[in-house]
Protein backbone atom coordinates (compact mmCIF):
# COMPACT_ATOMS: atom_id res chain seq x y z
CA UNK A 1 0.00 0.00 0.00
CA UNK A 2 1.23 3.49 -0.79
CA UNK A 3 1.88 5.66 2.21
CA UNK A 4 -0.64 8.44 2.64
CA UNK A 5 0.96 11.70 1.57
CA UNK A 6 1.04 14.01 4.58
CA UNK A 7 1.60 17.77 4.36
CA UNK A 8 5.31 18.52 4.55
CA UNK A 9 7.18 21.63 5.57
CA UNK A 10 10.89 22.24 4.95
CA UNK A 11 12.47 24.77 7.30
CA UNK A 12 16.01 26.15 7.30
CA UNK A 13 17.27 27.55 10.60
CA UNK A 14 20.80 28.60 11.49
CA UNK A 15 22.47 26.12 13.90
CA UNK A 16 22.59 28.23 17.07
CA UNK A 17 19.05 29.57 16.63
CA UNK A 18 17.92 25.99 16.06
CA UNK A 19 19.64 24.48 19.10
CA UNK A 20 18.82 27.24 21.59
CA UNK A 21 15.39 28.47 20.47
CA UNK A 22 13.66 26.53 17.69
CA UNK A 23 14.28 22.88 18.67
CA UNK A 24 13.51 23.36 22.40
CA UNK A 25 10.08 24.75 21.43
CA UNK A 26 9.36 22.36 18.56
CA UNK A 27 7.54 19.77 20.69
CA UNK A 28 4.79 22.34 21.25
CA UNK A 29 4.40 22.81 17.49
CA UNK A 30 4.28 19.09 16.68
CA UNK A 31 1.69 18.48 19.40
CA UNK A 32 -0.52 21.26 18.03
CA UNK A 33 -0.11 20.12 14.42
CA UNK A 34 0.29 16.30 14.47
CA UNK A 35 -0.69 15.90 10.81
CA UNK A 36 2.14 18.07 9.51
CA UNK A 37 5.57 16.57 8.80
CA UNK A 38 8.39 19.05 9.40
CA UNK A 39 11.96 18.77 8.09
CA UNK A 40 14.49 21.08 9.75
CA UNK A 41 17.85 21.86 8.12
CA UNK A 42 20.40 23.36 10.52
CA UNK A 43 23.50 22.90 8.38
CA UNK A 44 23.81 26.43 7.00
CA UNK A 45 25.50 29.25 8.95
CA UNK A 46 25.01 31.76 6.12
CA UNK A 47 23.52 35.13 6.95
CA UNK A 48 20.94 37.09 4.93
CA UNK A 49 20.11 34.10 2.78
CA UNK A 50 16.94 32.08 2.16
CA UNK A 51 17.73 28.65 0.67
CA UNK A 52 15.74 27.78 -2.45
CA UNK A 53 15.19 24.27 -1.05
CA UNK A 54 13.32 25.58 2.01
CA UNK A 55 9.65 26.52 2.29
CA UNK A 56 10.52 28.83 5.18
CA UNK A 57 13.62 29.97 7.02
CA UNK A 58 14.64 32.00 10.04
CA UNK A 59 17.52 34.28 9.17
CA UNK A 60 19.28 37.49 10.11
CA UNK A 61 18.67 40.35 7.70
CA UNK A 62 19.30 44.08 7.82
CA UNK A 63 17.42 44.44 4.53
CA UNK A 64 14.95 41.96 3.05
CA UNK A 65 15.09 41.03 -0.65
CA UNK A 66 11.99 42.25 -2.48
CA UNK A 67 11.21 38.76 -3.77
CA UNK A 68 10.59 37.30 -0.29
CA UNK A 69 7.91 37.61 2.35
CA UNK A 70 9.46 38.38 5.72
CA UNK A 71 8.19 39.05 9.23
CA UNK A 72 10.61 40.64 11.76
CA UNK A 73 11.01 38.66 15.00
CA UNK A 74 13.59 40.38 17.22
CA UNK A 75 16.91 42.25 16.80
CA UNK A 76 20.30 40.71 17.34
CA UNK A 77 21.63 41.93 20.72
CA UNK A 78 25.11 40.97 21.89
CA UNK A 79 26.17 40.91 25.55
CA UNK A 80 29.37 39.98 27.36
CA UNK A 81 29.70 36.48 28.83
CA UNK A 82 32.45 34.72 30.74
CA UNK A 83 33.01 31.93 33.24
CA UNK A 84 32.19 32.55 36.89
CA UNK A 85 35.87 31.99 37.77
CA UNK A 86 37.04 34.63 35.32
CA UNK A 87 34.38 37.09 36.43
CA UNK A 88 35.43 36.65 40.07
CA UNK A 89 39.02 37.59 39.14
CA UNK A 90 38.05 40.85 37.43
CA UNK A 91 38.07 44.25 39.07
CA UNK A 92 34.68 45.88 38.37
CA UNK A 93 36.19 49.31 39.13
CA UNK A 94 38.47 49.12 36.08
CA UNK A 95 37.02 51.04 33.11
CA UNK A 96 38.71 48.79 30.54
CA UNK A 97 39.34 45.08 30.16
CA UNK A 98 42.77 43.74 31.11
CA UNK A 99 44.74 43.32 27.84
CA UNK A 100 45.82 39.84 29.01
CA UNK A 101 42.20 38.65 28.75
CA UNK A 102 41.11 37.35 25.34
CA UNK A 103 38.03 38.79 23.66
CA UNK A 104 35.98 36.11 21.89
CA UNK A 105 33.64 36.78 18.99
CA UNK A 106 31.88 35.04 16.10
CA UNK A 107 33.92 35.49 12.94
CA UNK A 108 30.99 37.08 11.07
CA UNK A 109 31.21 40.06 13.46
CA UNK A 110 34.92 40.81 13.93
CA UNK A 111 34.22 44.46 14.81
CA UNK A 112 31.64 43.70 17.53
CA UNK A 113 34.08 44.32 20.38
CA UNK A 114 35.08 47.71 18.97
CA UNK A 115 31.39 48.64 18.84
CA UNK A 116 30.91 47.39 22.41
CA UNK A 117 33.77 49.58 23.66
CA UNK A 118 32.58 52.61 21.68
CA UNK A 119 29.05 52.35 23.12
CA UNK A 120 30.36 52.27 26.70
CA UNK A 121 32.87 55.08 26.14
CA UNK A 122 36.04 53.00 26.47
CA UNK A 123 38.76 51.89 24.09
CA UNK A 124 39.88 48.44 23.14
CA UNK A 125 43.49 47.87 24.14
CA UNK A 126 45.83 47.74 21.11
CA UNK A 127 47.48 44.57 22.43
CA UNK A 128 44.17 42.84 23.25
CA UNK A 129 43.99 39.31 21.90
CA UNK A 130 40.94 38.68 19.69
CA UNK A 131 39.72 35.10 19.28
CA UNK A 132 37.34 34.54 16.35
CA UNK A 133 35.35 31.31 16.10
CA UNK A 134 33.04 30.14 13.34
CA UNK A 135 30.08 28.95 15.42
CA UNK A 136 28.21 30.49 18.34
CA UNK A 137 28.28 27.18 20.21
CA UNK A 138 32.08 27.33 20.04
CA UNK A 139 32.04 30.97 21.22
CA UNK A 140 29.99 30.07 24.30
CA UNK A 141 32.02 26.93 25.04
CA UNK A 142 35.20 29.00 24.93
CA UNK A 143 33.71 31.49 27.40
CA UNK A 144 32.44 28.67 29.62
CA UNK A 145 35.95 27.15 29.74
CA UNK A 146 37.53 30.44 30.78
CA UNK A 147 39.29 31.31 27.51
CA UNK A 148 38.12 34.91 27.79
CA UNK A 149 35.08 37.15 27.51
CA UNK A 150 32.68 36.50 24.64
CA UNK A 151 29.96 38.51 22.96
CA UNK A 152 26.87 36.30 22.68
CA UNK A 153 23.29 36.89 21.46
CA UNK A 154 20.23 37.46 23.60
CA UNK A 155 17.66 36.03 24.00
CA UNK A 156 19.19 32.96 22.32
CA UNK A 157 21.94 32.48 24.94
CA UNK A 158 19.61 33.07 27.89
CA UNK A 159 19.61 29.38 28.93
CA UNK A 160 23.41 29.48 29.25
CA UNK A 161 23.10 32.30 31.78
CA UNK A 162 20.22 30.68 33.64
CA UNK A 163 22.10 27.39 33.95
CA UNK A 164 25.21 29.12 35.31
CA UNK A 165 27.40 27.88 32.45
CA UNK A 166 28.42 31.50 31.90
CA UNK A 167 27.74 34.81 33.62
CA UNK A 168 26.99 38.26 32.27
CA UNK A 169 29.97 40.55 31.97
CA UNK A 170 28.47 43.97 32.61
CA UNK A 171 25.14 45.38 31.52
CA UNK A 172 26.29 46.80 28.18
CA UNK A 173 24.69 45.52 24.98
CA UNK A 174 25.52 45.85 21.31
CA UNK A 175 22.21 46.24 19.47
CA UNK A 176 22.97 45.52 15.82
CA UNK A 177 21.02 46.54 12.73
CA UNK A 178 20.35 42.87 11.97
CA UNK A 179 16.95 41.43 12.83
CA UNK A 180 15.86 37.81 12.89
CA UNK A 181 13.11 37.33 10.31
CA UNK A 182 10.73 34.55 9.42
CA UNK A 183 11.19 34.32 5.66
CA UNK A 184 9.26 32.51 2.95
CA UNK A 185 8.72 32.54 -0.80
CA UNK A 186 5.32 34.07 -1.63
CA UNK A 187 5.01 31.53 -4.46
CA UNK A 188 5.36 28.53 -2.13
CA UNK A 189 2.90 25.77 -3.01
CA UNK A 190 2.18 24.90 0.63
CA UNK A 191 1.42 28.42 1.84
CA UNK A 192 -1.09 27.20 4.41
CA UNK A 193 1.54 25.13 6.25
CA UNK A 194 4.02 28.01 6.05
CA UNK A 195 1.45 30.37 7.56
CA UNK A 196 0.76 27.94 10.40
CA UNK A 197 4.46 27.81 11.27
CA UNK A 198 4.87 31.58 10.90
CA UNK A 199 2.01 32.30 13.31
CA UNK A 200 3.44 29.82 15.82
CA UNK A 201 6.93 31.36 15.63
CA UNK A 202 5.53 34.88 16.08
CA UNK A 203 3.47 33.77 19.09
CA UNK A 204 6.57 32.39 20.82
CA UNK A 205 8.67 35.43 19.93
CA UNK A 206 6.16 37.65 21.71
CA UNK A 207 7.03 35.74 24.89
CA UNK A 208 10.66 36.98 24.77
Amino acid sequence: FARHQRPQLRVSVQPFFASEWFIPKLKDFTEKHPDLDIFVDTSDESLAYHPASADASIRLFDRIPDSLDAVPLFPLRLVGACSSELKASLDPAQPSIDPNISLIVHNTRPDAWQIWHKQRGTRMQPAQRLVQLDSMIAVLRAAERGLGIALVPLPLAQQWFESGAVERFGDDEVVTSDIYHFVSDPAASNAESVNILRDWVIEHCLEQ
